[in-house]
This record gives structure tokens, sequence and C-alpha cells, in this order.
């Protein structure tokens, strides 16, 4: 760890204090080599720490060894003439003699005698004194110092009491968000190291308020806004302004690193009166430091907006989330003109959607790249999504970055529209039978399993579902059947392969993800005799840190698809493995003759919490076209919404950012027939086809009863009986059903 701001500035604070009295008069030279250095045993362990950083600096700066002997105060004295730097609370008559300067609370650094004291009422304020001395004696390569006497006085202090609140941010709804727990296993120490008892320590959300606070984290509060200003995503601290300590990093992991901190900050401001251990710290303080392991590329022009917070949101890519005030889409163009001047260079087709705006930049000289969205959240008040308890969705300048070697960019053959494809098939989407070898149980849910043709003979797959090896079979035998339809009932060749341009996923649940893994090391491992290979995974994966709630997490995926890549295979000289895009929202594919939209990504939730991991699903909308002649028919055109497993949250928020551009013929049903999408939702879409991915068992048990106090169970009654523009439901059940979609449209019959 590197200390990036050695402690406040308390001087000046001070200064602009008439309760303070700073003195300072008295110089004296001292000649460093030689010293050692003696401290008080009743510093925390963090403090100590420091100390130990302290001869260590030291010992660069004189040449010579620097011993570090603690005290207890009331210690027998011994070696009282050596050369001595004496920090805290020791048992040298020079400590004691130094103390006796100041009044009320405060700190002071001074040479008595032959000793250099730095020393403060409390060891939080010892640490301040020491800060002082390194910042104005230990500049420059001299061991020749010059120590000016300075004793600081009357420092405001507020106590820690029963009385004061632990504040989180009312985004944290369970006891087991990994802050929350946080914040219990912080009160459980101030129990150990006080008289306070951690039972009754009062604790509330920010939308509450104390007269007394403790800020834990990204919460709204002007103090936290402030304190956190000028941080960058590998800073966390402790601090206090107007007696409220504040205990932060913009993101979950360096706040959990702050909440050490504050651990060793509580310690080193006990103090003992009338036998009671009691907590007192400065009013106004800051301690702030910076992580130097850091993975993230953090080192771009930030816009001048209240930060939010940030949250690695996986592979090296980390989000800032501004809100509040100035937060619109003036100051989003007004950032991109910042970024530009940097040297970013705008990639791919910058698109602006019911006012939210989606632009991805790049610098290869930072090897940096940066996604950077307005979400404004135009439909919030119509669709009633502005207030939605704890939910925070109102318009966010986020900006995703990623160093350029840890993502792929969508690259130029996808980003825009290819038509000079030879035409082989009308285009086609099949709905794979899924059954499974355990149980047929009207609980079991079979996962989603989709395949659609393109044009040119290729296949994009939704999902894939579960991985029983009968399932895995059936889904290459409907693979096999499609290609020799769309060649004349030829089959693959080396030359001609069954090929699978992308892979979407959806999220990480096995019965969405499992069929991927089998399939692929079942079948394109072996190309000479399958013929099959697979060019994109497209999906955008989510970190451990987004999904500390939920039990688990994309990280199934993201440890194996490098390794999966590896298995896929291609014809003698052409590229092998597949590449893994990470797509983020408003971003636009094309492949063949159809057109993918990223309606939604994990990123989008954010400051949200999630607490189920189906709120993690990505969320695409597919236009596809008929053509003729290599050009297309814009009469043809048919959209479907794939939603994987998007349950009430992410609805709410892309009702909130689409409203009726949501409008799409066709939707695959939310989490199957259980906890998945709002009915408001279904409504924007109003889609004409259905595809409901469960088995007919589960679907006549769970879909046809309005009398249900779950919403889900009540919504999937509505789209059956309900949903006026509802024409056809298809279920994975009884067949591999085709619906091919000519120049006329979805053909039905």
């Amino acid at each position: 760890m590197k200390r990036r701001i050695l402690s406040l500035l308390l001087v000046l604070c001070m200064l602009l204090s008439t309760a303070v009295l700073f003195a300072s008069c008295g110089k004296k030279t001292v000649e460093l080599a030689g010293y050692n250095v003696v401290c008080g045993k009743d510093a925390s362990e963090g403090m100590l720490n420091e100390i130990a950083t302290f001869a260590e600096s030291l010992k660069a700066k004189t040449g010579e060894k620097v011993s570090v002997k603690k005290v207890n105060a009331d210690d027998t004295l011994d070696n009282e003439d050596k050369l001595e730097i004496l920090i805290g609370n020791t048992n040298r008559p020079e400590t004691a003699k130094a103390l006796k300067k100041i009044k009320g609370h405060g700190y002071t650094v001074k040479v008595v005698g032959k000793k250099i004291v730095i020393a403060g009422t409390t060891n939080l304020l010892t640490s301040m004194a020491l800060d002082h001395f390194k910042s104005t004696c230990l500049s420059g390569d001299a061991t020749a110092i010059t120590v000016e006497k300075t004793v600081v006085s009357d420092v405001p202090m507020t106590e820690i009491t029963a009385d004061t609140a632990f504040v989180y941010s009312a985004t944290l709804l369970d006891s087991a968000d990994f802050l929350r727990e946080q914040l219990n296993a912080l009160q459980i120490y101030l129990s150990k190291i006080s008289n306070l008892k951690s039972a009754t320590m009062l604790t509330k959300t920010d939308a509450e308020s104390a007269e007394s606070e403790i800020l834990l984290g990204m919460v709204k509060r002007d103090e936290c806004q402030a304190f956190v200003s000028g941080m960058n995503a590998y800073d966390y601290g402790v601090g206090a302004i107007n007696g409220t300590l504040i205990i932060a990093g913009l993101g979950d992991a360096m706040t959990a690193k702050a909440v050490e901190l504050a651990k060793s900050v509580l310690e080193d401001s006990v103090c003992e009166i009338e036998d009671k251990k009691r907590i007192f710290i400065p009013s106004e303080f800051s301690r702030i430091f910076t992580d130097a392991e850091g993975v993230f590329f953090d080192d771009f022009p930030k816009p001048e907006l209240p930060i939010t917070g940030t949250v690695d949101v996986g592979d090296n890519s980390l989000e800032h989330c501004y809100q509040g005030e100035g937060v619109n889409a003036d100051a989003y163009y007004a950032y991109c003109k910042t970024l530009e001047a940097a040297g970013y260079t705008v990639y791919g087709e910058p698109r602006t959607v019911e006012n939210s705006i989606f632009r991805t930049y790049v610098n290869t000289e930072k090897n940096a790249t940066l996604y950077v969205c307005y979400s404004a959240f135009k439909h919030a008040a119509a669709q009633k999504i502005a207030n939605l308890e704890n939910l925070d969705f109102q318009p966010a300048i986020r900006v995703v970055s990623a160093p350029l070697d840890a993502v792929n960019l969508l690259d130029s053959e996808i980003l825009t529209q290819d038509l000079s494809y030879d035409r082989v098939t009308n285009s086609s989407i099949t709905g794979v039978k899924m059954d499974s070898e355990m149980s047929t149980s009207s609980e079991v849910i079979h996962g989603n399993n989709y395949i659609f043709m393109l044009e040119d003979g290729s296949f994009i797959v939704f999902d894939g579902g579960q991985s029983y090896k009968q399932n895995v079979k059936r889904f290459y035998e409907v693979l096999l059947a499609l290609y020799k339809k769309s060649h004349n009932n030829a089959a693959p060749t080396v030359e001609d392969p069954i090929r699978i341009s992308a892979w979407i996923l959806s999220h990480g649940h096995t019965d969405h993800f499992a069929t991927m893994k089998e399939f692929i090391t079942t079948y394109c491992t072996k190309y000479q005799t399958y013929k099959i290979t697979l060019d994109r995974l497209i999906t955008n994966l989510t970190s451990k840190e987004e999904c500390y709630v939920v039990g688990n997490s994309n990280n199934a995926v993201a440890k194996l698809y490098a390794e999966l890549s590896s298995k896929v295979k291609d014809a003698e000289g052409e590229e092998q493995g597949f590449k893994y895009y990470k797509v983020h929202t408003g971003q636009k594919f094309y492949i063949a003759n159809t057109e993918f939209e990223v309606m939604y990504t994990h990123e989008d939730m954010y400051p949200n919490h999630f607490y189920r991991f189906n709120e993690t699903s990505t969320v695409f909308r597919m236009t596809t076209f008929n053509t003729t002649n290599h050009q297309i028919d814009q009469a043809s055109r048919t959209t479907v919404m794939w939603l994987g497993d998007a349950e009430d949250t992410p609805s709410a928020c892309m009702r909130g950012m689409y409203g009726d551009y949501l409008k799409s013929d066709m939707v695959q049903v939310a989490h199957h027939d259980y906890q998945g999408s709002e009915w408001e939702l279904y409504q924007l879409i109003s889609p004409k086809c259905v595809w409901w991915p469960v088995i007919k068992e589960r679907y006549n048990t769970y879909c046809h009863t309005k009398e249900s106090t779950l919403y889900f169970r009540v919504t999937n009654y509505k789209i059956n009986y309900e949903l006026a523009s509802v024409q056809h439901i298809f279920l994975l059940d009884d067949c591999n059903y085709t619906l091919t979609i000519t120049a006329s449209g979805p053909d039905y019959k």
C-alpha cells in the first residue's frame, strides 16, 4: 500500500477555527544519524505498521539501522540519554513534558533535550503529528533537519456514542450484502475496543437521517461526496467532516479496505475516562490511501460531476457512475469533447435512443477503451419507475474503462452490415425440444434453447439449455438437419462446415450455458468428424464483486471461455477458436441479414445491487430482414426480444429507458415462467408471437391461474389471456419447432 495523502492539512482547518490554539516558535537543528524510535505499545496495529514504515524511511535517509522499541507509559526508564524519536504515549519524561503544553485535545512536535517528541492526546492525533513531522521536516536528502516547535491545542472532537448511527446505501437491501457484512464486523470490533455494545448500535439507510452519523460507503450525503471528491478508483480512506465520520472508497472493494483502516483509526481514538473506554475523533480530518495492487485502467479524464461510485463489471473492466445535479445530455457531450481532446477517438457507431446516448472510445497510445453512455431514463415518470422502492433509476453518465488488450472490441466485420454473402435459405427460428434424463417433474425448467438460421446458412444460438447428454445430442442433430435443409440435403464439408456465427449468452446459469460447454467439448473439438465451428461468444460477463449476494456468478463461464475457445477447431489455415465480445447497452452489430441491439446489461443497474443472478441477464433485440439481390426488403422486418432470465428490476430499467421503443414482433418469456419480467414490460413489447421456454407440463401447471400473490404467476396468466397482441405461443416440448421467416414475415402456417 502507498499513502497518497499523509493526513488532513489539519493546520489549515485549525487556523480557520477560533477554538484552536496553534503555537509555533523556536527552531532546533538536529542531525538524524544515530536516532532510534521509541513508541507507545497502546497504538493500533495499523499505527505500529506506520511507525515501522517511518523507521525504514529514516534508515534510507541516514544509511544507518533504525530500531523501534515499544514501551508502556508506566514502564521503568532505561537509556534515557540516548538519541530517540519519541512517538506517542511513551514512558519518557520528555513525552509527558511536551504533552502538558497541549490544551484540551491536540498534538505537538518539538525537540526536548536530545529527544524529538511527536505526540498527541490520542494515538490518532499522534499519527497526525507524525504526518506533520514528515511533511515539514523530512523533505530533501539532508540528514540534518530543522524541527520547529509546534503545539496544536483545543482540536474540536466528536464522540462516537450509542446514539451514533451507521448509515449505508438504501440499495443494500440484504443483510448478506458485502458492505452490510463489513458494517456488522466494524460494529463488533467497536464493542471490543470500547464500552459500546454492537447489539444496540443504530443502523439506518441514507433515505433516513440521524443527528450523529457514521457513513459507510457511497451514500447520499454531502459529506460523503465532499470526502471522495478527487478520489480515484484505487483510493480509500477514513475522515470526518463537521463531526460526521466517513468510511469510504468509490467501490465496495476499496470501502472494505477503508473499513480495515477505520478499525485502526477508531482504536487509536479510544480514551479512558472514569474507567470507561470512550471514542473521540477529530471533528475534521482525512486519511486517504491508495491501493497499489489495482488491475483496472483508471488513467483517463473524469467527468467533473458528482460520482455515485465505481464497480468491477468483469473482464478487467471498471464502471464509474455519475448521478445528481448537472448530469444531463449537455454534460455528456462536454465530457466527450474532453475525451477527444485527450486523444480518445470514437469507435463504431455512436447511437442515441430515446434520449440515451451510447459511444465507445479508444486510445491506442494508452492501450485503453472507454464505453461512455448517458442513461436518460426518458420514460421513468411515465412508466412510474422513478420512485420504485430501493431502486435508483435516475439519469446517469456511465464510463466503463478497460485495457484494450483485455477486451475485444466489436470488429469491423460485424460493425456494419455486409450483404455480399450468397443467400441459400430463408431465415428461421427453431425452439429445440428439451427433456431431462433425470425427471419429468413439473418443477423442472429445461432452459433456453433457440437456434436462429441466417440467409447465408450460418447460425446464431441463444443460450442453449441444460447439458444432459440427450439434449446436447439433439442440439447437434437439429443443427445438422437445418444445415442440410439449407444446402439441398448436402452434408457439411471441411470447406463448408456448420458455422455458428455467434453464440449469444444471456447469463451463466446452467440451464442457459451448460449445453454450450458440452457441445463445444463433444463436437467442436472434432472438426474433421463433425465439420462444426464457432466464431464468436457474445455476452457481458459479471464480476464476483457485483454478484456477492446472489450465490453464484458468471465465474464459471469466465474461467471456461478461454479453455472452450481453444477447443474450437476450423479448416486448415483458418483462424482457430472463437472471440469473446463483451457488449454494452446501446451497441449494435450485424451478422448477414440480421441486426442485433444490446438493450440491457448488468452495467445499467449500478448503483442498484443484484439480489438474484438472473438480474445480470444481457437482453438483445434481433431484427431480421429478407433480402433480394443483396438488398434488404424493409417491409420484411421481423423483431424478436430475447430476455434471457431478466427479472423485475432489469424490466423496470428497460421500461424507464425505452418506453414504446421496446415494441417487438416476438418475445422470449423471461425466466421461463418463474420470477421474471413485469407485466408492464410485455405490454410495451406487445408481441404477436411468444417463445415460452418450458415443457408443456409446467406450462399447464403454472401459466393459467390469475389468483396468486406472486406477480409472475399473474403475469403468466395475463400473457396468455389478456395481452391482445398475442396470437401464437411456442413451448420447448413435443417437437423441435421451426418458424420460417419469409419475405412476407413469419410463416405461422
